[in-house]
């Protein structure tokens, strides 16, 4: 992302544009100190000096419930609890290895 600096006549605090490469990812608001998936992000205008001057997303807002109920089918758990049972299996199998 781009963002406009302070000392700009125009700054608007926390105006920004998206840049080449943040297609697909997600777009955020700030709504009763939460933070909201609004959107993602999908194109880039620029300028002939290759500024960007405007940007765009995907409305996500009426999909809500979809995007959830994908989320949650698809949903891949943490790998810290998975290396941790492995682990604990590993130091379980050669203490009772050194038993034997």
């Amino acid at each position: 992302m781009e963002y406009n600096l302070s000392s700009d006549a125009e700054y608007v605090q926390y105006e920004s544009h998206f840049r080449g490469g943040d297609s697909g990812g997600p777009f955020f608001i700030e709504r009763g100190g939460k933070l909201l998936l609004l959107g993602t992000n999908a194109f880039v205008l620029n300028d002939n000096a290759g500024r960007t001057v405007a940007s765009g997303i995907n409305y996500v807002g009426n999909r809500a419930s979809t995007i959830r109920d994908f989320v949650n089918l698809h949903s891949v758990p943490e790998p810290t609890s998975g290396l941790l049972l492995c682990g604990l299996g590993a130091v379980f199998f050669a203490a009772r290895r050194s038993r034997a």
